[in-house]
């Protein structure tokens, strides 16, 4: 991560970033299949997992727990590099914080839905609802970040900020002096020099 604050090392970075999201993707795709094929589309069947099927026991708060300890683990992963990579994508500040804060508003709604659930007795169709927001929401951050990434050197925000540092002249020029942009002042020695004209003998 250290092109964030580096923009020069961003070309670098592109390989692995590229790498990562890869990786970012399977762990969504798979996250979501595994929901889908054990019917977290179908509200009935979801309240069936949680309620007990035919009247059965519940489950367990710690049973709950476990489950929002391994949503926790990827989406809190996924989201914390995705943020921090958002930084260098050519958007707004304002719309890069409202695409993070839907993402982390929508997961965190999912991760909690099974304890309300749970609690009303009743409430599949919350979760089918937070499943989807929550896949698209950070889907949609991953796609902004690949794009940036994906594109050729020179797309990258990063990469902007370092062209236009290099193309800036140097103002001061010469009259710089040890990088502090202070005229150089002539010596004693100099000025007597100037001052007392030469004879010949």
């Amino acid at each position: 991560m250290r092109f964030l604050v580096l923009p020069k090392a961003v070309g670098r970075a592109r390989p692995p970033v590229r790498i990562f999201l890869a990786f970012a993707a399977l762990a969504l795709v798979a996250l979501a299949a595994q929901r889908v094929l054990s019917g977290g589309l179908s509200p009935a069947e979801i309240e069936a997992h949680y309620l007990g099927a035919g009247g059965g026991e519940a489950l367990p708060a710690a049973a709950l727990w476990e489950e929002v300890h391994a949503g926790a683990f990827v989406y809190g992963f996924v989201l914390f590099m995705l943020g921090s990579l958002a930084a260098l994508c050519p958007l707004s500040a304002k719309a890069r914080g409202a695409l993070v804060a839907a993402s982390f508003v929508a997961t965190m709604a999912d991760l909690f839905a099974p304890f309300a659930i749970v609690g009303l007795g009743r409430g599949g169709a919350l979760r089918v609802a937070t499943f989807v927001l929550a896949t698209v929401s950070v889907a949609a951050l991953l796609a902004v970040v690949a794009v940036s990434f994906g594109r050729g050197a020179g797309h990258a925000h990063g990469d902007h900020e370092d062209r236009r540092a290099q193309a800036q002249p140097d103002e001061a020029g010469p009259e710089r002096a040890g990088g502090m942009g202070e005229r150089r002042l002539p010596s004693a020695k100099q000025e007597g020099s100037r001052a007392l004209p030469h004879t010949h003998v």
